[in-house]
């Protein structure tokens, strides 16, 4: 097999962070007696996903994402509530939530006892630890490592440093970084020196030109790449 190890991100690859997201909004909002639908949805992620590529390129702190995102809404919607608050009952909630992608378990269970799979993420720790473990998929896999706890970020090379400090005989060449983000998954990995693998279940995005070395739409093709001496999915 070509690779020995697989860094695979968590939320969009392993867990499905919008079902998550969308039982802990709503949750959120209703606590607070604010109203809550699709278009309030609409405006909390565009301002939270701003803010998180704010973060990742560290032009915000953890700490001004998490209230920036709902103050920016509950202003945008002219709503009342305390941002702070809210923030706390949406990470509270999202922590119960282990949905995961259809097919993940699956792969990491025909995958386990072949290759080291290890689970890297952006987030806030005792949020993705406490998902990880609800969701089932823990006994699969050897580590995880949280943005939060390692000092840095993907797609930042300073995290991918720390997480090749922290796993004895790691060999770049034999290692795989799968996720589904250009910026944090595909380019963090290709800056770190490793093979990627981008999955992107629509198949229509654009990969921006970055030199990504396999592009997959199911997860259960990842089996194909690992397992397969074959070069399936290699897109260079």
């Amino acid at each position: 097999m070509l690779y020995d190890t697989l860094l695979l991100d968590a939320d969009g690859t392993l867990l499905d962070f919008d079902a998550c997201e969308e039982v802990a909004l709503h949750y959120t909002f209703a606590q607070n007696g604010l109203p809550y639908d699709r278009e309030i949805k609409r405006v909390y992620q565009r301002y939270n996903d701003a803010l998180w590529e704010q973060f990742e390129r560290g032009e915000v702190s953890k700490e001004q994402l998490q209230q920036l995102r709902f103050a920016r809404t509950l202003q945008h919607l002219q709503l009342p509530g305390d941002p702070k608050t809210l923030n706390r009952l949406f990470m509270q909630k999202l922590g119960q939530g282990g949905f995961t992608i259809p097919g993940a378990g699956e792969v990491l269970s025909a995958l386990y006892g072949k290759v080291r799979m290890v689970v890297v993420t952006n987030g806030i720790t005792a949020t993705q630890h406490s998902r990880m473990q609800r969701s089932g998929l823990l006994p699969y896999i050897d580590r995880t490592f949280v943005s939060d706890e390692t000092g840095s970020q993907k797609p930042h090379r300073q995290f991918f440093d720390y997480v090749f400090e922290h796993l004895p005989q790691l060999d770049p060449a034999r290692t795989l970084m799968v996720g589904d983000t250009l910026h944090a998954d595909m380019l963090g990995g290709q800056q770190a020196g490793l093979d990627t693998c981008w999955y992107e279940p629509t198949g229509c995005k654009s990969d921006e030109g970055l030199k990504i070395t396999y592009r997959i739409v199911n997860l259960c093709d990842l089996l194909t790449i690992v397992l397969s001496e074959e070069h399936a999915y290699k897109i260079r």
